[in-house]
């Protein structure tokens, strides 16, 4: 009986005294001052944070991805309450959270999406870098952005606030080549044209080369950066070109009369037959291997590497150029002066 009443009395005694209870055990606790504050999120244990009755617990920022944070609910009615708040005791508190607007920004081309952004309302987003075709007839060139109006393109950055599709101002040209033409280290010309237009080739007089009449061959080709373009002829402008005239001394065979020069390649082994060439019947011509005339050419001579001859005549009034026709394969022979 007496230890009934000496239970029945502790108990009183921690009613009148505040005593806390352990909720697993029932053994009162004795930390009255304390309290703990829980972050939920949802049904989700964000963190707890202890601390004393009546302290100031300051607002904590809780981020989300895709979500903006409005504050915090004590009374779970889904609305933010003032921050900070002095506890008295245990407190609960759920994130109160907003879905962020999202926008779908396309950039479009051909028909196609080439770009595709997802993104929340008022991001700023920037222009969209479009790789254009590349042909040989026509250069493209993007000029902007527009989302309505081709004449009104947009400025970037562009502040997105509802679903958008930018389309591309291009600018199409015919293409322009240039194209340069050099003997030796000499520019003859420098010209630029259209794709597939005609290259203009310089008519390419004979020239000495190390004391050696030199006879125009062919054409050499580089692109405009030096590489050189394994081809035997161009015709047409499909690329930037450096073109090169190339000459030779080897089998030239050169005729000279007064200030008519014309040379002319032959093949190995011809055999030279002298002949008048007679402008008119009083006229006859005697050929040297000099320009001085002292060495006379009297025969028919084999043409082996390069040969000049020199021709004089008498009694000249006007030269023609058809005295510098010659044949050197079937003409007859014919005694020279």
């Amino acid at each position: 009986m007496r230890k009934f009443v000496k239970i029945v009395f502790v108990f009183f005694t921690c009613l009148l005294m505040g005593c806390d209870f352990i909720p697993d055990s029932g053994t009162p606790s004795t930390k009255n001052d304390e309290v703990v504050i829980s972050f939920y999120d949802g049904n989700t244990l964000i963190k707890e944070i202890n601390g004393k009755k009546g302290d100031d617990f300051p607002n904590e920022v809780y981020e989300k991805e895709g979500f903006n944070f409005v504050g915090w609910d004590m009374n779970n009615d889904g609305n933010p309450d003032q921050m900070p708040i002095a506890v008295t005791s245990d407190v609960t508190l759920r994130a109160v959270l907003v879905k962020k607007a999202e926008y779908q920004c396309i950039f479009a081309y051909n028909g196609e999406a080439v770009s595709e952004l997802i993104v929340e309302k008022g991001t700023k987003v920037e222009s969209y870098d479009l790789e254009l075709p590349i042909e040989n007839e026509y250069t493209y060139t993007l000029l902007g952005w527009y989302i309505d109006d081709p004449d009104s393109p947009v400025s970037f950055p562009y502040e997105i606030n509802a679903n958008t599709v930018f389309y591309p101002l291009i600018e199409k040209r015919d293409r322009i080549y240039q194209y340069s033409i050099y003997d030796g280290d000499k520019l003859i010309y420098q010209k630029n044209g259209y794709y597939n237009e005609s290259i203009d080739y310089p008519l390419m007089d004979d020239k000495i080369v190390d004391g050696k009449y030199a006879v125009f061959t062919n054409w050499d080709y580089e692109t405009e950066t030096g590489e050189p373009i394994d081809v035997a002829h161009i015709d047409n402008l499909s690329q930037n070109l450096i073109i090169k005239a190339n000459y030779t001394t080897d089998q030239v065979f050169t005729v000279i009369i007064d200030d008519l020069i014309v040379s002319k390649i032959v093949d190995e082994g011809n055999i030279l037959h002298l002949n008048y060439g007679k402008p008119d019947k009083n006229q006859k011509v005697a050929w040297y291997l000099d320009s001085e005339f002292n060495t006379k050419l009297t025969s028919n001579k084999m043409i082996n590497g390069s040969l000049v001859i020199y021709g004089k005549y008498k009694n000249i009034v006007e030269i023609d150029n058809s005295i510098l026709e010659y044949d050197y394969e079937n003409a007859s022979e014919v005694n020279s002066e």
